[in-house]
C-alpha cells in the first residue's frame, strides 16, 4: 500500500473561551475496501464527493478548507 505525505495545516479554534491551537496532518493512501465504513453515532451518513465540487463556504474550519484547497488546484 502507497502512502503518500501531503502537507501539515495548521488551525486554531475557540471552545469554552480559549483557543486551541491545532493542526492537521494530511496523507494520501489506497484503500482496499471501503466496506466497513459506515455511519456511527458521531455521523449521519458517508459519502464521497470530488474535490472539485466541494464548496469550501460549506467547510468551517480554515485548515479543512486549505487541505480541499490542495488537491483542488
Amino acid at each position: 500500500m502507497k502512502t503518500v505525505f501531503i502537507g501539515t495545516f495548521p488551525n486554531t479554534y475557540e471552545y469554552g473561551g480559549l483557543t486551541y491551537f491545532t493542526i492537521d496532518i494530511v496523507f494520501e493512501c489506497q484503500v482496499e475496501s471501503f466496506a466497513p465504513l459506515h455511519a456511527a453515532d458521531d455521523v449521519a451518513e458517508v459519502h464521497f464527493i470530488h474535490p472539485k465540487q466541494v464548496n469550501l463556504e460549506d467547510i468551517g474550519l480554515e485548515s479543512i478548507k486549505n487541505v480541499v484547497k490542495k488537491f483542488i488546484l
